[in-house]
């Protein structure tokens, strides 16, 4: 995983799709939440390498990773700001 994660996080290909116009779409997912989902679509599939696919692959399920492990702070930190706020402007 990427420098930054303050989480353990599992990604997964949950689907893939040969596409007409010489493409696939991948989608990846994080920690089963398929509010996760992200699709990487990869076009000219024939040119690459393996070793390339792989390595655009590899890049994908770590942003895929970043962006579960900000959604989670995100959601940490607002629930911290709203329980330090509850009263706020009280008598």
């Amino acid at each position: 995983m990427p420098d930054g994660i303050t989480m353990k996080h599992t990604t997964e290909i949950v689907n893939t799709k040969q596409c007409s116009d010489e493409s696939i779409a991948i989608t990846i997912r994080c920690c089963d939440d398929p509010q996760t989902d992200s699709v990487l679509t990869v076009y000219g599939v024939s040119k690459l390498s393996e070793k390339q696919l792989a390595a655009d692959v590899n890049k994908h399920h770590d942003r895929v990773a970043l962006k579960h492990d900000g959604m989670q702070s995100g959601k940490h930190l607002l629930g911290t700001v709203i329980a330090q706020t509850k009263n706020h402007g009280g008598d």
